[in-house]
């Protein structure tokens, strides 16, 4: 077994992670993130910070194909500077403001997929 593993494209965490991918200069916030970690593990949450072909955050364990993520941004509105991909793939909303955490957590919760991830693990405590 290698120790090495390519890095990863968004394609590679399809039935894995949701993801959001912020194309903005201005970034995630990090006082929200730090508030949230439980939170965004629940929702299995990738998150990705790029501007322009550069890598400036994620809290992905892994190595990441930047040029994978340059080409979904290819797949949204000019004026969407972040997008969310459920897990399916799927680009689920995409926006050119400041990223709404809140209500993209929201969002998620409504997603069929994620109801049934709550219901299971409501079933476990």
């Amino acid at each position: 077994m290698s120790v090495f593993s390519p890095p990863k494209s968004p394609e590679d965490f399809r039935w894995q992670k949701r993801i959001i991918v912020n194309y903005s200069s201005e970034g995630f916030d990090s006082e929200f993130l730090s508030n949230h970690r439980q939170e965004i593990r629940d929702r299995k949450l990738l998150l990705v910070h790029l501007v322009g072909k550069n890598l400036i955050w994620t809290n992905a364990e892994e190595s990441l194909d930047v040029s994978g993520f340059m080409e979904l941004k290819e797949k949204i509105r000019p004026t969407s500077t972040w997008a969310l991909v459920g897990l399916d793939g799927g680009v689920k909303s995409q926006g050119g403001s400041e990223l709404p955490m809140e209500e993209l957590f929201r969002l998620i919760d409504s997603m069929p997929m994620r109801q049934s991830e709550m219901r299971k693990d409501n079933k476990q405590k």
